[in-house]
């Protein structure tokens, strides 16, 4: 078996069976292993994305699961197989793998797929653009053989853009200011300069501390929003924690989180924060003097004075704060640009670095190089000098096509940076902000956290709140103390609690959304509060395991009226819609019939034509952020945290 070139070992067993070699793919990289029976193996087995397994799958069969041959594992430089035991069967589903290619790679995966030939050292012009996916390897990686880091494959990748940055914010502004009220264009991204106030934010208290000496930039999604109202606000104002951002904490309040105020509230297509560091000299090191007078034994300069860093570079460390701790002078160290890709802060404080300097593949780069050859030749060290001639020669491009000029000055970002740039762009959906569930939370809960009703023994509604009470506030107990009330019967009624929060979770739902929420984070639920931002995990529950038509429905795989009368099924406030079915067997009209008009009274609160609009038009806003997978994956992240 060739695994070691990655070629697929296809082996007919008989008529409509195979077997073959894949590798594991799933979008929450959770891939379970199931027995005969279809059910999790008990100890639980869960494989991760990018193993090696083995399968043998019916290919004239509607079966969802594959029989699971092997898996392989590596640890520690060992690669370890694991069977079933005799007589025991694995499954897995048939949609969490894909086949290895079939044959050996040949030059860049990503143009091969497309029928692309490549040669090495020769520049490939595309007819047309080719969409890039996020996980598609889109070319070979290289060795990095840097002390200690013999064989670690690492991939060498530049981000940059011809187009004028400067230019670029400026135009981007006006059309934001122009555009913001005219299409509902919300902030997305939060920026705060140094110098400015931050606060503390206790019981709703707002205390001054010191002012921020450190440049913050981050996507709204990641920061923590506390809303502060006093008595006689009619809103209340909000503030968000920066706390995890800053290098040294103020002495006060360091557990409470350090807050800055909404004004620091912008959007990303503003690009808040971006510095543009031009280039001084050929760019051929990070020093003040050129390389040739560093390498030179001869050299006139200092220790001191060959360790200074050019000024770009200089200012470069500076607005990195690289020392800030310290109270230091900025020096270079050798690995501390390395050892930013390790620091959250850092990372952050990388997406306002954009860089206009040289190509380093332009094709005079040989003549930059001239010189530091010049001092190797005249200390009898020939062979590096054609070493590093050779290696010039062999990297050095030419090619002008399309506005691409390996001979012109681009803005470079830092590929991190660009990762922040883009985690803005995608991390932007939020389902409470969808028709759908607007429209099902405006009858259940009235859009509230806190709202929750009363019912008795038999099932039968008693009171309903969609405010704290003495008695209840939702969205400040703990999943504990909500699970217990709803347990505990009081009087001869025996009266409880029942359906809480904005979704009006019921009991065994509230289980069920446990359960699967255990799949993706942790939870201890004596400490976890029933918070706003808990029940905001919700909504991917309902799609992915209780209303699954509906996920159906977003990737085009039912129709409309089938997710509408599923719906109908899970809230009561949801008309049925035309020619199905009620829980009695009565036949709906499309109009006002609730699922549950088996009890006296029941009346849906909408139609099912106002389901299915709001339906259609969410599809259209998951359509617009990329599909329902990238929507999926972008819920899914928040949920892991």
């Amino acid at each position: 078996m060739d695994i070691e070139h990655n070629r697929l070992i296809t082996c007919k067993v008989n008529s409509g069976i195979e077997e073959l070699v894949g590798i594991t793919k799933s979008a929450d990289n959770k891939i379970v292993i199931r027995d005969a029976q279809n059910q999790p193996l008990n100890p639980r087995v869960e494989l991760k994305n990018g193993v090696t397994i083995g399968v043998k799958r019916h290919t004239q069969t509607q079966d969802k699961f594959d029989e699971l041959l092997w898996y392989r594992e590596t640890k520690d430089n060992k690669t370890v197989e694991h069977k079933p035991k005799s007589g025991e069967h694995w499954r897995i589903f048939n949609q969490s793998y894909e086949e290895m290619q079939n044959e050996k790679i040949k030059g860049l995966p990503l143009l091969s797929k497309h029928k692309i030939d490549t040669q090495a050292d020769v520049e490939v012009k595309l007819n047309k653009p080719i969409v890039v996916k996020a996980g598609e390897e889109l070319g070979l990686m290289g060795e990095y053989n840097q002390i200690g880091e013999s064989g670690e494959k690492l991939l060498h990748l530049e981000v940059f853009t011809y187009d004028n940055i400067e230019q670029f914010k400026a135009k981007a502004e006006a059309a934001y200011k122009q555009d913001r009220e005219k299409k509902g264009i919300k902030d997305n991204f939060l920026y705060v300069a140094r110098g400015s106030q931050l606060y503390s934010v206790l019981k709703d208290e707002v205390v001054e501390l010191e002012k921020s000496k450190v440049e913050i930039m981050v996507p709204l999604a990641d920061v923590a929003k506390q809303t502060v109202k006093k008595k006689t606000d009619k809103t209340g104002k909000d503030y968000y924690n920066v706390q995890p951002y800053l290098y040294s904490l103020p002495q006060k309040n360091k557990e409470g989180g350090i807050y800055v105020d909404e004004s620091h509230l912008t959007h990303g297509l503003l690009f808040p924060g971006v510095n543009i560091f031009n280039q001084s000299g050929n760019g051929l090191c990070i020093f003040k003097h050129p390389l040739h007078q560093n390498i030179d034994p001869k050299s006139d300069l200092t220790t001191e004075q060959k360790n200074e860093l050019d000024p770009m570079f200089k200012s470069i460390m500076d607005e990195l704060d690289l020392e800030k701790d310290k109270n230091a002078a900025v020096s270079f160290e050798a690995g501390k640009l390395k050892d930013l890709l390790l620091s959250p802060v850092q990372q952050r404080r990388l997406t306002g670095i954009v860089v206009k300097h040289d190509s380093e593949w332009k094709k005079t780069r040989a003549a930059d190089f001239s010189q530091t050859c010049g001092v190797y030749r005249a200390n009898g060290k020939e062979d590096t000098a054609k070493r590093i001639e050779k290696r010039i020669a062999d990297l050095s491009i030419k090619l002008e096509v399309d506005g691409f000029n390996t001979d012109k000055q681009a803005y470079y970002l830092h590929p991190l940076g660009m990762i922040g740039w883009l985690a803005v762009s995608v991390g932007e959906f939020d389902w409470f902000e969808t028709p759908l569930v607007k429209l099902i939370l405006s009858k259940e809960s009235k859009g509230s956290f806190n709202a929750y009703n009363i019912t008795n023994k038999h099932g039968k509604p008693r009171e309903s709140h969609f405010t704290p009470t003495a008695q209840y506030h939702i969205s400040k107990m703990t999943i504990t103390e909500i699970r217990n009330a709803q347990k505990t019967r009081i009087g001869p009624e025996g009266l409880h609690l029942f359906a809480v929060g904005i979704v009006q979770i019921i009991p065994d739902t509230l289980e069920l959304f446990l359960s699967w929420l255990s799949k993706y984070k942790s939870i201890n639920r004596d400490i976890q509060l029933f918070d706003e931002e808990f029940q905001r995990l919700m909504p991917m529950f309902f799609w992915e395991e209780k209303v699954s038509k509906v996920a159906s429905f977003f990737r085009g795989k039912v129709g409309v009226d089938k997710a509408a009368y599923a719906i109908s099924r899970e809230w009561a406030s949801a008309g049925v819609p035309k020619g199905e079915s009620t829980k009695t067997g009565k036949v709906s009209d499309g109009g006002l019939e609730t699922y549950y008009d088996d009890k006296p009274g029941n009346k849906a609160h909408y139609s099912a034509d106002i389901t299915i609009k709001a339906l259609n038009d969410t599809k259209k806003m998951i359509n617009a952020a990329g599909g329902y997978d990238a929507v999926r994956e972008i819920s899914l992240s928040k949920i892991r945290g």
